[in-house]
């Protein structure tokens, strides 16, 4: 559903933008911690899909280191995000799967999305510390989005009846494939 000019200037104002310039019918805001700007046409009822993503977030995270080495993670700014992982590096990346999870679904909801907070204002207990986490919401989007592209490519017949006989999934083989050249 399209956003109206009006709801995109409600959604930045609540996370954080103010407007700072007016040039014809585009209305410019500055977000005041992080000093990212962007723009909005006003002469828009609805503005198009695709003219307006999220830019990439730094969303703070506590990780509490546990005893065994696993970390337990907590978005502070996100009601419910919470997470662990085995040791730093599986908890980073369990921290941004469960932050993608608690944004998709507040976007979903249609709610604004939290505020960052300072990490310097973030109250710790002993052992605790910050690591922010790099969010793009776009990215997460394409990366765990499930529509499928058809793609036509060209293997030898030979190859083509082997795989057949033995009842091998083609995308299925592709996939795993890319994933693993990519390495994702």
């Amino acid at each position: 559903m399209p956003m109206t000019s009006k709801e995109m200037i409600k959604f930045l104002e609540q996370n954080g933008f103010e407007e700072i310039r007016q040039n014809g019918s585009h209305k410019f805001f500055k977000n005041k911690k992080t000093s990212r700007k962007t723009s909005v046409p006003y002469h828009c009822q609805d503005l198009p899909r695709g003219r307006y993503h999220m830019k990439k977030l730094f969303y703070p995270a506590i990780f509490q280191p546990e005893e065994d080495g696993a970390f337990t993670v907590v978005f502070p700014d996100v009601d419910g995000c919470v997470t662990c992982g085995d040791n730093m590096e599986n908890a980073y990346e369990m921290a941004f799967d469960v932050l993608g999870l608690g944004l998709t679904v507040i976007e979903e909801k249609k709610e604004a999305m939290p505020t960052v907070s300072a990490p310097q204002d973030i109250k710790l207990k002993n052992g605790q510390f910050i690591v922010l986490v790099e969010f793009d919401m776009d990215k997460y989007k394409r990366k765990t989005g499930s529509q499928a592209v058809k793609k036509t490519l060209s293997i030898p017949s030979w190859l083509n009846e082997e795989a057949i006989a033995k009842g091998i999934n083609f995308s299925s083989v592709l996939q795993e494939a890319l994933k693993e050249r990519l390495a994702l």
